[in-house]
C-alpha cells in the first residue's frame, strides 16, 4: 500500500509543478504535442551482457 501512496504523491505533486502557472502548462503542452518519435530513444531489444539496452549512452535517433 506504500508504493500506491507514493504514486499518488508523486502524480500530485508533478500536476502541481505542471499547471503552476500559465507558462508551465504551455510548457507541458509543447513537449506533449510533439511527436513520440522525437523522444524515442534507440533501444536493442536484445542487449548485450552488461549493457541496458539503449544504443550508446542513451542517444536518441
Amino acid at each position: 500500500m506504500a508504493k500506491i501512496n507514493d504514486i499518488r504523491f508523486l502524480a500530485r505533486e508533478t500536476a502541481k509543478e505542471v499547471s503552476g502557472s500559465p507558462r508551465d502548462w504551455m510548457g507541458y503542452l509543447d513537449t506533449a504535442s510533439r511527436p513520440l518519435s522525437v523522444l524515442r530513444y534507440s533501444f536493442d531489444p536484445r542487449p548485450a551482457s552488461g549493457r541496458n539496452g539503449l544504443c550508446g549512452a542513451g542517444s536518441v535517433e
